[in-house]
């Protein structure tokens, strides 16, 4: 899957390869060439809050930042030094089938890694809703 720059249709941010065995794999090409391939699982880690609450850490130039849900339909990020306040939140309109992206000014730098990790867990919580619907949905 091609993850395409809204504002530069010709400029690609990534390129997430979906595996079925393997852990999924992620690249970010640059003007020079396709970029270094990255294991999601290492780029998006998995880790626990000392409250117990699962989250992902994702590891960036300008440092690590924590994803965290707290809802279905919202990610909300943060500093991995600063769990109060978040610098951006991911929302899913229920009433549009396009997500909403809110930025504070600091995380504009991160702009490309936070819409690429947000497509990388939607498609995650997207097949758990589909195993649910199948375990679900099966007669009993």
């Amino acid at each position: 899957m091609k993850i395409i720059d809204g504002r530069h249709p010709s400029r690609v941010l990534a390129i997430v390869q979906h595996r079925e065995l393997r852990p999924d794999t992620v690249s970010f090409p640059t003007p020079d060439g396709p970029g270094v391939v990255i294991n999601t699982q290492k780029w998006l880690k998995k880790a626990k809050l000392p409250d117990g609450a699962a989250v992902r850490v994702m590891d960036t130039k300008l440092g690590s930042y924590i994803w965290k849900a707290d809802s279905r339909s919202r990610l909300r990020i943060f500093p991995d030094n600063d769990l109060e306040k978040p610098v951006a939140a991911c929302y899913l309109n229920h009433g549009s089938a396009q997500p909403i992206l809110a930025l504070d000014y600091v995380a504009e730098p991160l702009r490309d890694d936070i819409v690429v990790a947000y497509f990388i867990q939607r498609r995650k919580f997207a097949m758990g809703d589909l195993a649910l619907d199948v375990m679900v949905g099966g007669p009993w």
